[in-house]
């Protein structure tokens, strides 16, 4: 079968964006303090990732437009839509509801528009994304995030 124009432009865009990533890394290779320590590791192992995904899209034999159900698109132009507004909407509500709060309501929005859960299942895996970026970022990376100003205002979390 013969690529769409859909999958080369994707498989040329990954390899490209890998190309990118491996200069930039080569560039900070310099101030490392080991091989796999420093600020190139990360933007590097993206890179190969990136260029290999890439050639594998442009290399592979199979077609996407066959692999796409056929009952899925009707709402697609909405859900993709959904998600910089979700983004956008969590930047503008971040400072004032604060980390874990936000990213509750952003992850359960987005788990809903991406995927198409029940809100059931929405809530949870969205309190466990919470839960876990929480710990990953403030408790253990300790980044200073946003408590929210109205929980300062209630007294109920100050940091």
């Amino acid at each position: 079968m013969r690529h769409g124009w859909s999958d080369r432009i994707a498989g040329l865009m990954a390899v490209a964006a890998g190309g990118v990533f491996i200069r930039e890394a080569w560039k900070l290779y310099r101030y490392r303090t080991d091989l796999w320590i420093g600020d190139h590791v990360f933007p590097g192992l993206v890179g190969i990732g990136l260029l290999l995904s890439g050639a594998m899209i442009l290399l592979s034999p199979a077609d996407s437009r066959g692999e796409e159900a056929p009952g899925r698109t009707e709402g697609f132009r909405r859900r993709v839509a959904a998600v910089p507004a979700v983004l956008f909407g969590y930047t503008l509500v971040l400072p004032w509801a604060g980390y874990v709060i936000s990213t509750l309501a952003a992850a359960l929005l987005l788990f809903r528009t991406i995927g198409g859960y029940r809100w059931r299942t929405c809530i949870w895996m969205a309190a466990v994304a919470a839960v876990c970026m929480e710990l990953l970022f403030v408790e253990w990376l300790h980044t200073p995030l946003p408590t929210g100003k109205i929980l300062e205002l209630k007294g109920v979390m100050a940091r």
